[in-house]
Order: C-alpha cells, then sequence, then structure tokens
C-alpha cells in the first residue's frame, strides 16, 4: 500500500499547538500559574532524605570486593561449601516475590 498524500509540516505544527476541542478554559486560556517562570517546587525533609540515601546508594559499588576475596579463599582452600537445597529455597522465594536474584 502506498500513500501518496502528503500533510504539510505547518499543518501539523498548527493542529499540535492548540488545545483539544474539549479541554478546560483554563487550558485554553494559555500558560498556567504552574508553568509560569519563577516558579518553584520544594520537597519535603522524607523527600529530600529519601533523595539523598538513594543517591548515595548509587555511589556503593554493585561488588563488594572483601566478600569476594574472602569466598575466593574458602575456594582455595576447599572449605567452601554450598547448599543446594538453601539456594533452591531461596530461588523460589525470589521468584513466588517476583524479584530476581
Amino acid at each position: 500500500m502506498k500513500i501518496e498524500e502528503k500533510l504539510p509540516v505547518a499543518t501539523v505544527t498548527q493542529v499540535r499547538s492548540e488545545p483539544p476541542a474539549n479541554a478546560p478554559e483554563a487550558a485554553k486560556s494559555g500558560p498556567s500559574q504552574a508553568t509560569r517562570p519563577g516558579d518553584t517546587v520544594s520537597l519535603s525533609t522524607d523527600a529530600a532524605k529519601l533523595n539523598k540515601a538513594s543517591e548515595a546508594i548509587q555511589q556503593l559499588p554493585d561488588i563488594r570486593a572483601e566478600r569476594v576475596a574472602e569466598i575466593k579463599k574458602e575456594v582455595d582452600a576447599g572449605h567452601y561449601k554450598v547448599e543446594a537445597r538453601a539456594v533452591a529455597e531461596k530461588m523460589l522465594m525470589s521468584m513466588s516475590k517476583g524479584v530476581m536474584v
């Protein structure tokens, strides 16, 4: 199927800039109070703490080098044992919660 008719870009731009016919009067009258320059947003102290904690978590390494070194020593010495049942239980629990380990 081939479409021959091409709409001019100006027509598309004009349609996008107009509010829908069923839009509330406030939307038709132009920018609202919330979009005018000089508006500010302030976060609650809880939100600020959560943001700070999130940033701190992002800075943590994905791999704990100390723990890796410890396990490697145990493997090299032949002392590291994996309990298959415990691994299977954790896998099943994470799958039932929808969490990937």
